[in-house]
């Protein structure tokens, strides 16, 4: 880390409550001087003194998933983990029957190696606009005075030199995707001339950490599917696709819907948020024949048109709690699988490159 590198605070302030949290500026409703938003993940430094501190971060710049990856090393552990809440929100209101104009997710964080315990806290505040897309994020973190964290070495490293520092999850799908057509040599200086460093610099996290990080992408972590696989997978996403431009079925769902929007917070994993929404109606492949048809009698109209996020997401949901439970875990990886190559070709794309 740059001593000289330093990040616009956004306010000295720790938001913990989604009432305390500004929409109007994660929205972009109001306006927020440029002088206020990182383009960059924040690096945190720890001086013993109490710190109240918020950064907002634009996801034209950053991606998404990258948001919760900072430089104090592990936040969880097998004992304890971060929460998620999320809000559906309308402008004023948290939480309404209406449609939802924005869904914010809050992940809450309680450092596992912070000395006194529970010393380092942050929470993460992202708003998804109606289309879904991630559009900003709020870090803020509130650290007592005195607290420090515990640096901990990678994985069974005898050195105290080598001290645990998260590689961003973008930079790890895109070493996943490259160890597939280059050699692990060849990666490093790849990714170094595609974030603009000098070839052989690898001291920040949007780069893998050395050479041995790359060779240990096991094949079982980066294997293609097999024909047979990647046919059900293709399938799978195929029919989700056509979901989402299914006008037939709005109507009969959108009960369903109003009543998942109306549901203000859930609490839990993420992975299980999907879920949450599945004790209603489940189309059936004769529904899906008969939609068909009927959408090959009418104007085509893109999903953004014919139906709202909350009945899509609906829909979605019904769909996939048709799915065995012992069958689940296999979807999921599936559809994991295909998400992993449409992320790695997202951030290739000049918006999302770090400056």
């Amino acid at each position: 880390m740059d001593d000289n590198e330093s990040w616009p605070i956004y306010a000295e302030e720790y938001f913990c409550s989604v009432k305390a949290v500004p929409i109007a500026d994660l929205s972009g409703a109001a306006h927020v001087p440029e002088d206020k938003i990182c383009k960059s993940i924040p690096q945190i430094r720890i001086t013993g003194a109490e710190m109240k501190v918020s950064y907002l971060l634009d996801h034209a710049y950053v991606p998404a998933i990258d948001v919760c990856t900072d430089n104090l090393g592990i936040w969880n552990s097998k004992h304890r983990s971060m929460t998620t809440t999320t809000h559906f929100i309308k402008g004023p209101e948290i939480g309404g029957d209406n449609e939802c104009e924005y869904v914010v997710r809050k992940r809450t964080y309680n450092h596992v190696n912070a000395r006194p315990a529970g010393g380092i806290r942050k929470v993460v505040w992202t708003l998804h606009r109606s289309d879904g897309a991630p559009f900003r994020s709020l870090l803020s973190y509130h650290i007592v005075e005195g607290a420090e964290v515990i640096k901990t070495t990678h994985g069974n490293a005898k050195s105290s030199a080598n001290v645990y520092r998260r590689t961003y999850p973008s930079a790890l799908r895109r070493m996943k995707e490259l160890r597939k057509t280059l050699k692990p040599g060849e990666i490093l200086s790849v990714m170094a001339a595609e974030q603009g460093a000098a070839p052989g610099i690898s001291n920040t996290q949007c780069l893998p950490r050395n050479k041995t990080q790359i060779y240990v992408l096991r094949k079982n972590s980066t294997r293609k599917l097999s024909s047979e696989e990647a046919a059900r997978s293709g399938t799978l996403m195929e029919q989700l696709f056509k979901l989402s431009g299914n006008v037939g079925q709005v109507t009969q769902l959108s009960h369903t819907a109003e009543e998942n929007c109306s549901k203000s917070s859930y609490e839990g994993s993420p992975c299980d948020l999907p879920l949450l929404l599945s004790d209603k109606q489940v189309p059936t492949p004769a529904d899906c024949e008969e939609a068909k048809a009927s959408e090959s009698r009418s104007p085509q109209m893109s999903s953004s048109d014919g139906m709202t996020p909350c009945e899509f997401q609906a829909q979605l949901v019904d769909r996939l709690s048709s799915v065995p439970v012992e069958q689940r875990k296999e979807a999921r990886e599936r559809i994991e699988h295909e998400l992993d190559l449409l992320f790695a070709q997202k951030i290739q794309e000049p918006k999302y490159r770090f400056t």
